[in-house]
């Protein structure tokens, strides 16, 4: 099951959390104009979640670590030293989480790919895909792919001309479509 959490902060970012808890700020939330972008918005963490981007991330930067101690150390066998220093690798999971979302944020290959999965997710959900260029159109316009969480993003730019040609056609039901811009507008007041 997924986990969602809505941070109370003017920063502009959302991001997935391994195990499936996707945190998204107030800021993205109001810089977003429909329904349809906040799913695209959460289409894009959902899919670094099912790619197990966190975990991968995360397993990379402790095994090369601790690889590293391994191999210095297999000449000899472990003193209490060396373990100690192998168990505070381990131990370091959560820093490791923390710095991998937060401060290093996931690879350019994993946000393209997490784009293009979420425009299939959101076709398949009945939104409009286009509406995650609509949300990177927007945050080029604020300059946010340059500052905060997302600087480690690609390109704003860059992301949208990977997609061009990718974004399936939608025709919405006008039905739909009202419901859900009244269900938004009614979400988002004080």
């Amino acid at each position: 099951g997924y986990h969602f959490g809505i941070l109370n902060t003017d920063e502009i970012n959302a991001f997935a959390c391994p195990g499936g808890t996707i945190l998204i700020t107030t800021g993205m939330i109001k810089l977003l104009a429909n329904e349809d972008e906040l799913a695209a918005v959460i289409a894009h963490e959902i899919a670094h979640i099912a790619n197990r981007d966190g975990i991968s991330s995360i397993k990379s930067s402790r095994w090369t670590e601790a690889l590293s101690v391994i191999g210095t150390e297999a000449a000899r066998s472990f003193g209490p030293r060396e373990l100690a220093q192998l168990v505070s690798i381990f131990e370091g999971s959560i820093e490791d989480i923390f710095k991998t979302l937060v401060t290093n944020g996931y690879s350019q290959s994993q946000e393209y790919s997490a784009d293009e999965a979420a425009l299939k997710y959101l076709e398949k959900s009945g939104y409009n895909p286009g509406a995650l260029i609509d949300v990177l159109k927007r945050l080029q316009s604020k300059n946010v792919s340059s500052k905060g969480i997302v600087r480690t993003h690609p390109a704003s730019g860059d992301r949208i001309e990977n997609l061009s040609g990718k974004v399936p056609s939608f025709k919405p039901d006008p039905k739909s479509l009202q419901i859900r811009t009244l269900r938004f507008s009614k979400a988002l007041k004080p």
